[in-house]
């Protein structure tokens, strides 16, 4: 039976594992648009498993999803779908990063930027019209 700390080890040389196997696809380039919500989802999944105060090796693991994210291909996608996805990939890694930001100031006005720009789209189109008697 493996002890904690091996069972521990296993989950996060796995985690290390997907990581990089998803930032390979992510990091491609010309990812077709098809498959790029696919890619982002599966990292969002990832993020959402790895806990504050990663390891070293997780760490280490994010940064090139960290990069890529805030990326201008990405964070100025036009697709609605990948703007969402993005966004909750940005979060989840502020999340595990936290109390430290992971991004300077420039670089989080610029997604906080995009995202404000898409809720206010997304708003615009839930307005209804309500015809006046």
């Amino acid at each position: 039976m493996a002890s904690t700390n091996e069972t521990e080890n296993m989950g996060e040389s796995d985690t290390v594992k997907n990581l990089k196997h998803v930032e390979r696809k992510l990091l491609r380039c010309n990812v077709p648009i098809d498959e790029l919500p696919e890619v982002l989802d599966n990292l969002d999944l990832i993020l959402s498993t790895v806990n504050q105060l990663p390891s070293e090796p997780i760490q280490e693991a994010l940064v090139p999803s960290m990069k890529a994210l805030i990326s201008d291909e990405l964070l100025r996608h036009t697709d609605e779908d990948i703007k969402i996805s993005v966004t909750s990939c940005i979060a989840e890694i502020t999340r595990i990063t936290a109390p430290d930001t992971p991004y300077d100031d420039e670089q989080m006005k610029a997604h906080l930027y995009v995202a404000s720009a898409h809720s206010s789209i997304a708003s615009a189109s839930q307005i209804v019209t309500t015809p006046t008697l």
